[in-house]
């Protein structure tokens, strides 16, 4: 950065001498170009004044006087009766701007390329009193003489600024990078920076607080894991020890076996969930998006779960009208099941699960309604964790790893849907999947 910082200073510096030099050039030549008018307009007044009555002689003098300025004299026809370059002046000069200019006016004056000398020039005219035009003129020097004189002046200031503008520009931005490297990048808000950098070190603070949050998350991801996992090995290296030892009575051989394999099913499902989740974080999701009817696709989870209602003594129902929208079915499926399920075993014998699906309010919705335990306010917002239970000795009890409602909603950001929950302890819980967009079936 600060070599990129000095090679713009110097290539600034370079053009800006490069501007200066064609500038002064420009304002010389204009200067010499009004100095010299006044000069030939000067010569023609004084020369005109008793032209007609010069004789050769008298203006071969005056030529002399004059030094480079060329001198000539035109009849009303255009014929030339005098130039200083007299073989060069053999041409009717008629339909020379200035010189018709002064013959209407009194006076006139032009710029242009002489042919004849191979030069610009300028030329101020005047008539005498006897008709004749006497006109003065004088070579404009160019501006590549001029830049050509004016050069060596030139190069010497601008090695002169470049060897200072190098130095400085390399001391100037070594101040103006170091700031930038004396950043802390752990704690960048710590110091004072340039004002025109604050929103990159607001933006680094920002992302090292949501790179703690996720380190956190991890390491409790990782000791949840742990310890979901941990208690059912125990059990089962518990159990498996008894049965090594031969511990355990025959008649009790079966139930230790089936709740040996309880735990291992709930170890492939804690196992299964993580997976999920994980392929949700990581975007690994392959297939690709189709129309899904929802009333149809809760019907088929309400009779997955039908058994497992009738177990708790919990009525399972599904109604709604037939809406479609652009997603994955087995994700999809799995969060209707998770939101089915937790209302099923968070609730109460004789209690109901209502599932609803339609378009409510221009929102195309799967409605759970229970009248289950209810979830506090104060856990409503953390529901969604992983490994999170609002009553934790009852879902293990139930079977739960903790990750239904973190798939859920993953499942909601990747079909860009909004879960919303509405609870009241004791009275039960409507969980929401709301979908953004129009029913594409409707169309």
């Amino acid at each position: 950065m600060q070599r990129r910082i000095q090679r713009s200073m110097v290539v600034l510096v370079t053009v800006a001498m490069l501007v200066s030099y064609f500038g002064a050039v420009v304002a010389m030549y204009q200067q010499i170009v009004e100095i010299m008018e006044q000069e030939v307009e000067q010569d023609v007044v004084y020369i005109s004044t008793g032209a007609d009555h010069y004789t050769d002689e008298d203006l071969r003098e005056i030529d002399n006087t004059l030094g480079s300025t060329r001198v000539t004299l035109i009849s009303p026809s255009g014929e030339i009766l005098y130039d200083t370059y007299g073989d060069l002046a053999l041409e009717n000069h008629s339909d020379r701007p200035e010189i018709q200019e002064a013959f209407r006016t009194g006076k006139g004056n032009d710029i242009r390329f002489s042919d004849s000398l191979g030069t610009m020039m300028f030329y101020a005219a005047r008539r005498t009193d006897e008709g004749n035009v006497l006109r003065v003129s004088k070579e404009i020097r160019s501006s590549f003489r001029m830049a050509l004189r004016i050069l060596p002046a030139m190069l010497a200031v601008a090695a002169f600024l470049f060897i200072f503008e190098w130095f400085f520009s390399k001391w100037l931005s070594r101040k103006l990078v170091e700031p930038i490297n004396a950043i802390d990048l752990d704690d960048p808000l710590k110091d004072e920076i340039y004002e025109e950098l604050a929103p990159l070190t607001k933006r680094i603070d920002h992302q090292n607080h949501q790179k703690d949050a996720v380190e956190t998350m991890r390491k409790e991801f990782s000791a949840n894991v742990s310890h979901e996992l941990k208690t059912p090995l125990t059990t089962i290296s518990g159990y498996a020890e008894l049965l090594k030892e031969g511990m355990v009575p025959q008649e009790n051989v079966r139930m230790v076996a089936s709740n040996i394999y309880q735990d291992v099913q709930r170890m492939v499902r804690l196992i299964d969930d993580i997976i999920r989740l994980s392929r949700l974080d990581e975007g690994e999701i392959s297939e690709s998006k189709e129309n899904i009817e929802l009333l149809e696709l809760a019907e088929n989870v309400c009779g997955h779960l039908s058994k497992e209602a009738e177990d708790h003594r919990v009525r399972l129902t599904c109604e709604g009208s037939p809406v479609s929208v652009p997603g994955i079915r087995h994700i999809l499926e799995e969060m209707i099941f998770n939101i089915i399920e937790n209302a099923i075993k968070y609730n109460r014998p004789g209690g109901y699960v209502q599932v609803q699906t339609g378009c409510f309010s221009n929102e195309i919705k799967v409605s759970v309604r229970d009248n289950g335990i209810g979830i506090p306010k104060e856990e409503q917002e953390r529901i969604f964790e992983r490994f999170y239970r609002v009553d934790k000795s009852h879902s293990r009890a139930t079977g739960g790893t903790g990750l239904g409602l973190s798939i859920v909603k993953h499942g909601a950001l990747l079909h860009d849907a909004e879960v919303r929950v509405f609870s009241e302890v004791g009275k039960g819980t409507v969980m929401e999947i709301v979908f953004k967009g129009e029913d594409p079936s409707a169309s």
